[in-house]
């Protein structure tokens, strides 16, 4: 049996079908953009201008990239900004109408130029993934324009609970060896440990959005048909050898889209 699972801290909002409940704790950020016009006697008064993005997406992989399109289809004459690694999905992007940025091209000149910032960057691109987070996070206007800067984080925190119910209130672990996650290169499904290392910089990551007034969601394994722990379990079935599992036993997932649906969601509904 499987069960879609993502929790959300710093806001009112939960998709959950494992227990309906909430988690509010995001400090408050007010920032404002200045721009002092000669003549104006309120050249001295700091005035917010409107920022010249709609949506800056950092971190444009396979769910930023869905992100994208999706707010394209609802928000036809948004400007939206997807911001990646490598120009790999930039093809695609750019056809939806998507202004492709490269992270390494990034400048001090987009610092809160964003009404609305998701960051969905893995912790793997950088030693200092709290830092890189946080940078991101600097695009983002503020909340004085109505938008959110939102966070994508994993259920991995939460350790191996041996089977236990978790929600957005249990207690996290940046230390268990025992947790485990799966990884994907290519076709071929490495099963691994999360290792603590990974937990310490997703929890920090957190902290640094919730420090900003951002607000994070913790999401389940994400798949598509062809990704995801099931094609793993697949395998095994297809070169014929048993699974060990608990029959009874949940499977946490949530689809790539239904993810997606839910930031586009939180991007568009007022707090």
């Amino acid at each position: 049996m499987a069960i879609a699972i993502v929790f959300f801290l710093g806001g009112p909002w939960v998709l959950c079908w494992s227990g309906p409940s909430t988690i509010s704790f995001a400090a408050t950020r007010s920032r404002k953009i200045t721009t002092n016009m000669v003549g104006d006697s309120r050249a001295d008064s700091p005035t917010p201008s409107l920022p010249l993005h709609d949506v800056w997406i950092s971190g444009a992989g396979t769910l930023g990239s869905i992100v994208a399109d999706v707010y394209r289809l609802k928000h036809p004459i948004a400007n939206i900004v997807a911001e990646t690694a490598t120009n790999h999905r930039h093809t695609g992007l750019l056809a939806n109408g998507i202004d492709c940025r490269l992270r390494e091209r990034r400048s001090s000149l987009e610092l809160g130029t964003a009404k609305n910032v998701v960051i969905s960057i893995p912790p793997s691109v950088s030693v200092d993934y709290a830092k890189e987070v946080s940078a991101a996070c600097d695009i983002w206007s503020g909340p004085t324009h109505g938008g959110k800067l939102i966070f994508t984080s994993s259920l991995g925190v939460y350790g191996d609970p041996d089977g236990a119910v978790v929600d957005e209130k249990s207690h996290v672990e940046n230390n268990n060896p025992r947790s485990k996650r799966y990884y994907y290169v290519g076709n071929t499904t490495i099963y691994r440990l999360l290792t603590h290392h990974v937990m310490s910089r997703l929890l920090e990551a957190e902290n640094a959005v919730l420090q900003k007034g951002g607000k994070v969601v913790r999401l389940a394994g994400l798949y598509t048909e062809l990704r995801g722990a099931h094609t793993y379990w697949m395998k095994l079935a297809k070169d014929g050898k048993q699974i060990e599992s608990n029959s009874n036993g949940l499977v946490n997932l949530i689809h790539y889209n239904d993810a997606a649906d839910f930031v586009i969601s939180m991007l568009d509904k007022g707090d």
